[in-house]
C-alpha cells in the first residue's frame, strides 16, 4: 500500500490452511533431490537443464490439483479481482532451504504458461515460489521483490555475475533491503502505473522534491533530457527516516540514467 501510494491493497489467503497450530500441506510424490540439479555421483535422481521446467510445473500442477480436488478454496472467494479469467497471483511456499542461484529451489516468479490448471474455474498463471526454511531469503523483503515481478517489474541486477551492481540498494528490484525499500520513481511509473508521469525540467529554476516514500506521488521525481532521445536522467529524493527506507545507504538527492531501449538490467 505504501509503495503504490494507496493504489494497491493485496488481500491474501493461506491454503490448504491449518488445524490449530499444525500447518496442513501438500506432500509431493517425489523426494526433494528430484527437484535439485543432476549430478552423476551425488544426485543421479536430479534434473537436467532440459528437465527443470517440466519438473517444476508438474510439481505445482499436482499441488494445485490437490487443493482443487479437495475443495479447499471457497467458491465465493475473489481470486480474480480484474475478472480476466486468471487467478491474480499464487505464492507457493516450499519446505526446505534454497539451492544454487536460479536453480529450481530458489525464490522466483514465473508463469505456468504451458499448463491449463484452474482453481474455481480460474486459470493459474503468475506465481511466486518461496523456500520456507531459508532464513536469509524467506522474508518480507524477498516476498515484496517477487510480488513486484508479478506486477510487471523486471530485475535491476546483472545475471552474469560480473559483480557490477549499478542500482544496488536504491531499488527493491536490485539488492532488496530489510525492511524492503521502495522502487525508484521510473519503475513505479512504468510498471506500477502509480505515478502518472515524471515532469521534465526544461529551464533553470527552483524545484522541490518530496521523498519517493511520500503518501502521495506528487513532486516525487523530475527528469532531465540528454542529447540521446532514448536516454534521460531522473532526479528523486530518498530519505532514510521515512517508512521502509531505513535500509538505504543514505539520504539525499538521487540521480540515475534511464535508457528506454532496455527492459530491466539483467
Amino acid at each position: 500500500r505504501s509503495a503504490s501510494y494507496g493504489a494497491i491493497v493485496i488481500p491474501t489467503h493461506f491454503y490448504p490452511g491449518h488445524n490449530g497450530e499444525t500447518v496442513i500441506s501438500y506432500q509431493d510424490i517425489y523426494p526433494k533431490n528430484y527437484f535439485q540439479p543432476y549430478n552423476a555421483s551425488t544426485n543421479p535422481n536430479g534434473y537436467t537443464e532440459e528437465q527443470r521446467q517440466s519438473r517444476e510445473f508438474d510439481l505445482l500442477e499436482r499441488a494445485l490439483n490437490y487443493i482443487e480436488n479437495n475443495n479447499m478454496i471457497p467458491n465465493d472467494l475473489d481470486i480474480d479481482y480484474d475478472n480476466d479469467g486468471y487467478v491474480d497471483n499464487v505464492c507457493f511456499i516450499v519446505r526446505g532451504n534454497v539451492g544454487a542461484w536460479s536453480s529450481l529451489l530458489w525464490p522466483h516468479q514465473w508463469s505456468l504458461y504451458d499448463r491449463s490448471v484452474t482453481i474455481n474455474e480460474k486459470v493459474v498463471f503468475k506465481y511466486n515460489f518461496q523456500l520456507a526454511d531459508a532464513s536469509n531469503y524467506f522474508s518480507t523483503s524477498t516476498m515484496c521483490h517477487e510480488m513486484n515481478h508479478s506486477l510487471g517489474a523486471p530485475d535491476l541486477y546483472h545475471y552474469n555475475e560480473d559483480y557490477l551492481n549499478p542500482v544496488a540498494r536504491w531499488d527493491l528490484m536490485a539488492t532488496n533491503s530489510t525492511p524492503p525499500q521502495h522502487c525508484g520513481a521510473y519503475m513505479k511509473m512504468k510498471y506500477g502505473h502509480w505515478i502518472d508521469e515524471i515532469p521534465e525540467i526544461t529551464q533553470a529554476g527552483t524545484y522541490t522534491l518530496n521523498p519517493i516514500s511520500s503518501p502521495t506521488p506528487e513532486n516525487v521525481a523530475y527528469k532531465i533530457a540528454t542529447e540521446d532521445p532514448n536516454q534521460f536522467y531522473v532526479l528523486e529524493y530518498r530519505n532514510t527516516s521515512t517508512p521502509f527506507e531505513s535500509g538505504l545507504p543514505g539520504s539525499g538527492l538521487l540521480i540515475y540514467r534511464i535508457d528506454t531501449r532496455f527492459n530491466g538490467n539483467d
